[in-house]
C-alpha cells in the first residue's frame, strides 16, 4: 500500500522540488500542511490527493483508493478498503498492458502475441472490474454508510 510519503516523494522527484513547502505551494496551501500530513496529524482532502497524484504523475483513481485506506486505519472498513485499493491497482496495471499492446509502437509485439493471450488478458481485466464493483456494492450496502464532508456517517 502506498502512503502519503510515497506520493509526496514521487511529486518532489517528478517536479524537481527539494523541499516540502514547494509541494505545499503547488497544492495551494499557505502553511506547512505536508509536514502535518507526514506526521499523520492531518489528512488530505480528495481534491488535494488528486492534485498530489497529478503532480507525481500517478493515477488519481489509485490515489483516492489509497487515501481511503489511510483514512480508515483502525476501523472495520480498513480491510475492505485495502482490497479495493489492491483491485484498483491491478486494474490500472492490466489497462496499461492492454494499452501498451494496442499502441502502434508495439506492433511487432502484437504480431507475436497469440490471440488467445489477448482474450485471456481481456477476461482477467473484466473479471477484476466485476470483482471491484461487487466489493464496492457489498461494502456500502452492508455498512450502510455514506460520505458527508469529512467522515462516513451511518444511515438509518
Amino acid at each position: 500500500m502506498r502512503d502519503y510519503n510515497f506520493y509526496i516523494e514521487a511529486a518532489k522527484t517528478k517536479q524537481g522540488f527539494k523541499y516540502d513547502n514547494q509541494i505545499d505551494s503547488a497544492l495551494g496551501f499557505k502553511g506547512s500542511m505536508i509536514n502535518h500530513v507526514r506526521k499523520r496529524n492531518k489528512q488530505l482532502s480528495e481534491e488535494s490527493m488528486i492534485k498530489l497524484a497529478e503532480l507525481a504523475g500517478l493515477d488519481p483513481l489509485t490515489a483516492i483508493a489509497d487515501l481511503n485506506v489511510l483514512r480508515s486505519k483502525g476501523t472495520a472498513a480498513h480491510p475492505l478498503y485495502q482490497r479495493i485499493a489492491e483491485q484498483v491497482l491491478h486494474i490500472c496495471l492490466v489497462a496499461g498492458v492492454i494499452v501498451g499492446l494496442s499502441s502502434p509502437s508495439h506492433a511487432n509485439i502484437r504480431e507475436q502475441t497469440n490471440i488467445t493471450e489477448i482474450h485471456n488478458i481481456h477476461y482477467h481485466f473484466t473479471g477484476l472490474l466485476r470483482n471491484l464493483w461487487k466489493n464496492c456494492i457489498t461494502f456500502f450496502s452492508k455498512a450502510n454508510l455514506t460520505y458527508y464532508g469529512k467522515e462516513y456517517i451511518r444511515l438509518a
